[in-house]
């Protein structure tokens, strides 16, 4: 169930450009709405930065920094708003995170693995 909350934003610097993350606080607490790369586009236009960024988010931060210089560092899925997923994309987040580290795929592969190679 989608639940309407207010969404808060801030940008990642980096190397390759900005990175935007969007979340929402509800009963639950904070869930990560999107993660917009760079070239990406990340226009919502209620977001807006909160005053103090949560601990978790900070966190989070530092995690997809790491990452980016290189360190092998472990995602979580646990702060992700599943209320925006259909099923299907559930099932392909599920599996994508999956994939070992160093490995690649295609969403062609995933879906088809998924028994629906054309997609949900």
């Amino acid at each position: 169930m989608f639940i309407d909350s207010e969404v808060y934003e801030v940008q990642i610097p980096s190397q390759f450009g900005g990175i935007c993350l969007w979340w929402v606080e509800n009963p639950d607490g904070i869930r990560i709405r999107r993660v917009w790369l760079p070239g990406m586009a990340s226009k919502h236009d209620s977001a807006r930065t909160p005053p103090e960024i949560p601990g978790q988010i900070e966190a989070l931060i530092t995690l997809v920094r790491r990452k980016l210089a290189g360190e092998r560092v472990p995602f979580s899925l646990s702060l992700l708003d599943w209320t925006i997923c259909s099923e299907f994309q559930r099932r392909v987040l599920h599996a994508e995170h999956a994939i070992p580290h160093g490995r690649i795929s295609t969403y062609g592969r995933i879906a088809a693995h998924l028994g629906s190679p054309r997609g949900g």
